[in-house]
């Protein structure tokens, strides 16, 4: 279990790594910046002078699951079910000509892994290893006369009379 454990918190470490070190996922992000803008606040991106005095937004996590859900209607979109998360990454694309998929699998290729953990049963596992540590230091203590007792061997069995 507890290699197991590890196995699973050295996964989200890799993924969690591989986020923070990612130039695009970082340009994904100001691309669903600016589109959150214009969506609720109606704004368009401000030139590089006013750029310093443009109030910084935030996306909350809810929202960038929504991007999925929030679909052309009317088959508007270049293909059936196109959303704008679609759309986003069309706007990257624009941005970035030169990006490719294994761009995308050599910055971000850590996530698949780290997203089948269950961090709900990773704590819970972890919580078994914390209460099994706790019985065994308990055991050790409770009968530490027992287990520091030294036992005499002897190395040649007694000859039968």
């Amino acid at each position: 279990r507890l290699q197991d454990a590890v196995k699973q918190m050295s996964m989200l470490q890799a993924a969690c790594s591989a986020c923070r070190r990612s130039g695009l996922l970082r340009d994904l992000l100001q691309v669903i910046l600016v589109l959150f803008d214009y969506v609720t606040f109606g704004e368009l991106p401000l030139g590089e002078a006013a750029a310093g005095a443009r109030r910084a937004r935030n996306v909350d996590v809810r929202s960038l699951l929504r991007l999925r859900e929030t679909s052309a209607t009317g088959g508007r979109g270049p293909f059936p079910r196109y959303n704008m998360l679609h759309y986003c990454v069309e706007q990257l694309q624009r941005q970035r000509p030169e990006l490719s998929h294994g761009d995308i699998a050599r910055e971000l290729g850590a996530l698949p892994a780290a997203a089948g953990v269950s961090l709900t049963q990773l704590h819970r596992g972890l919580d078994w290893l914390r209460e099994e540590l706790a019985f065994v230091r308990a055991e050790l203590e409770g009968h530490r006369s027992e287990y520091e007792t030294k036992t005499e061997f002897v190395s040649e069995p007694a000859p039968p009379p």
